[in-house]
């Protein structure tokens, strides 16, 4: 499998079947930064174990594996009316992959949960997001800034996690731009290089009401959780 170094772009060629299953870390040979890699979840299955009916057979279909990977990412009906297991997503900067959560913690009462308005175009780091912030938030989830647009005018967030790049060619800041009070913080998302983001440019994102920023990033899920919590406070 190829991997990609976080801090220069060098590419790699690492057998995946040297890569222990907890995982491993690499030396960048350009620029010496150190990261960790995981076997792709298709080679390493994480499957969750599901209800079989007693009538159904082995030869009805593929096998397990085959038929997951072709499913989507949330959690589909089997033959037998059983739940099977989502499939896997993968980082479309480093290919890193991993299996969303299938069997999530019960979410608290609906009233209770503060709403995360998250506009990403990216699978990948949209279940992240939602498997970084768990049941504790209801996130809502779209891709264009007219979409959010839209969910603010019934929806009341409590925070914004805002990508800079969006879908169809958009720019996040344009959506800042649109909203006309706003009343949350906002968390920049983002892949760009962290040089591209220091004083001009993030004094323009202030002035526009960014109050922090995330790099999309190997462990973002627990950068993610760290920088919320912090904006919103305790409830």
């Amino acid at each position: 499998m190829n991997v990609t170094c976080p801090g220069c772009n060098s590419t790699y060629f690492v057998d995946e079947k040297k890569v222990p299953p907890s995982g491993g870390r690499l030396t960048c040979r350009q620029c010496g930064v150190r990261w960790e890699i995981f076997r792709p979840v298709t080679t390493e299955f994480r499957a969750v174990k599901t209800p079989v009916s007693p009538t159904s057979s082995i030869a009805a279909g593929p096998p397990p594996k085959q038929r997951v990977a072709a499913e989507s990412p949330t959690t589909k009906k089997g033959r037998s009316g059983a739940a099977s297991a989502p499939a896997s997503v993968s980082c479309p900067k480093c290919g890193h992959a991993f299996v969303p959560e299938a069997n999530p913690k019960p979410p608290p009462p609906q009233g209770t949960k503060r709403i995360i308005l998250l506009v990403e175009d990216q699978k990948y780091f949209t279940e992240v997001t939602r498997e970084a912030l768990g049941s504790e938030f209801r996130t809502v989830s779209v891709s264009t800034k007219d979409e959010a647009l839209k969910v603010m005018e019934t929806e009341a967030p409590s925070l914004l996690i805002l990508d800079l790049s969006l879908a169809r060619g958009q720019d996040g800041r344009d959506l800042l731009k649109a909203i006309p009070n706003k009343a949350f913080p906002v968390l920049i998302f983002t892949a760009r290089d962290e040089t591209e983001l220091y004083g001009e440019a993030w004094e323009e994102l202030k002035k526009l009401g960014a109050d922090d920023i995330v790099h999309k990033g190997m462990n973002v899920g627990d950068e993610l959780r760290r920088k919320v919590t912090l904006l919103l406070g305790p409830r």
